[in-house]
């Protein structure tokens, strides 16, 4: 398809999709290629926005992120970025949810103006595909004014994340108790929880960071409960770990161990299933949480019904999180405007792509395993749009400088070849990629 006919629909306007439209706009020359994003809230950014309380859409799904708290993302690993684009610039080790925030705001839409393409208050209720036309309708709401329209595009993308159905287990007895039970998704600030005996329900994520996120807000103490194994940190003081709860008498919780605890406050942290109920059925990616969904070509191209023009992005479990949109959003873009030298692949060499990441995926079974995993599936996309991967300042300034003496007429025998690894510093294990171009420093 010529690139004058594209017009692509974009949904959802938080990191992953502001990733790929900051990249539309930078990488794209061609004004005739329409994209559109659409956006339910009233401003971009998704998941973190910050009004003062959790709000969710009539189909239950959260929108917001907590306030003032902490980021596990340590700031020396994403110290270049901050400063270059970021006009807030913290100096602690773990900025705020808002000081990460502002770097989104700094990397993306001060740089480009990506208004013209959002939609504000745009619910998109439906999409299918049709197959005599070879395009997607794409149906949606606007929830101003109530009206409902159909549009027609050559591709879609969904980037509406995975935070979105919560999986809520059930316990025996649970009608009985009387006080509050609440999603992990829905504690912003220490309101409703100073003083409080909490119980957190969830896997050791939950339990390493909500749990002390709680304590420092105020909560009196704090018990998680475990299915398989708990937490291999130490935790701080007044959190205490017990085996999965079994039941509830009242306000009285009882566990595996057969201990009890009187309760004030029960929160469901147990994760997220894929929900995208607006997709027609054959378009709809039925996964659970993974590393490497199935049937998804470079992590991204649907390989069912849509002829390679449907994409989902970010759908992978979370590790390195923006680092992953940026890579996906550069790919993505690049494949559609037809800018990969090797792409499109044939549907047998795509195929055998997939089942090869989700067999390397199959097997990583630790911590490590899953940032390696990552590592180099990020990798294996920066090859394909030419691109170097930095996890430092140090890096990028080396480079730059080597770059300067070679125009300068210095001979540099080899250019180096620079990878993302797991940096101790961290505690999540999850460094900050910069992506640099093999051609030019612009960084496309």
């Amino acid at each position: 398809m010529a690139s004058r006919s594209k017009k692509i629909c974009v949904i959802g306007a938080g990191p992953s999709g502001l990733a790929v439209l900051f990249h539309f706009a930078t990488i794209n020359t061609d004004n005739h290629v329409k994209i559109v994003c659409f956006e339910k809230q009233s401003t971009w950014k998704g998941m973190w926005i910050y009004t003062g309380h959790q709000e969710t859409d009539e189909d239950d799904i959260f929108n917001k992120t907590e306030h003032h708290w902490r980021t596990n993302r340590c700031h020396s690993n994403q110290h270049d970025i901050v400063s270059d684009d970021c006009s807030d610039n913290p100096s602690i080790s773990n900025p705020s949810t808002l000081s990460l925030r502002d770097y989104l705001e700094g990397r993306w839409k001060n740089r480009v103006d990506l208004d013209q393409f959002i939609r504000p208050h745009e619910l998109v209720r439906y999409v299918q595909f049709n197959d005599d036309l070879d395009n997607f309708s794409v149906t949606s709401t606007n929830l101003v004014t109530n009206e409902t329209s159909i549009e027609t595009f050559s591709h879609v993308i969904v980037a509406t994340g995975i935070f979105n159905v919560p999986i809520v287990p059930s316990f025996p007895g649970i009608e009985t108790f009387k006080g509050q039970i609440v999603y992990a998704h829905c504690i912003h600030n220490a309101e409703g929880i100073k003083g409080q005996r909490l119980l957190i329900v969830g896997a050791p994520y939950s339990i390493q960071d909500l749990a002390t996120r709680c304590m420092k807000s105020g909560a009196k103490s704090v018990i998680c409960t475990y299915r398989t194994k708990q937490a291999s940190v130490r935790l701080a003081n007044g959190i205490d770990q017990r085996p999965w709860l079994q039941k509830f008498e009242g306000n009285v919780a009882y566990f595996k161990d057969r201990s009890f605890a009187d309760i004030d406050c029960v929160v469901i942290g147990t994760g997220y299933i894929y929900s995208y109920r607006f997709m027609e059925d054959r378009l709809r990616l039925k996964s659970s949480p993974t590393f490497y969904p199935d049937n998804l070509y470079k992590g991204s191209v649907w390989m069912g019904v849509g002829h390679n023009k449907l994409f989902y992005i970010g759908t992978q479990d979370r590790l390195y999180s923006l680092t992953l949109f940026d890579a996906q959003g550069i790919w993505v873009c690049k494949y559609i405007l037809e800018k990969l030298s090797d792409e499109p692949k044939s549907t047998y060499e795509m195929r055998r792509s997939v089942k090869e990441w989700v067999r390397l995926s199959s097997r990583a079974s630790s911590l490590d395993g899953y940032v390696k995993f990552l590592k180099d599936f990020i990798l294996d996309l920066s090859k394909d749009f030419g691109c170097l991967m930095y996890t430092s300042t140090s890096e990028l300034t080396a480079n730059r400088l080597s770059k300067s003496r070679s125009e300068h007429g210095h001979e540099i025998s080899s250019r180096r070849r620079l990878m993302s690894t797991p940096e101790s510093t961290c505690r999540s294990n999850r460094p900050f990629v910069r992506f640099h171009s093999l051609h030019d420093d612009k960084g496309h």
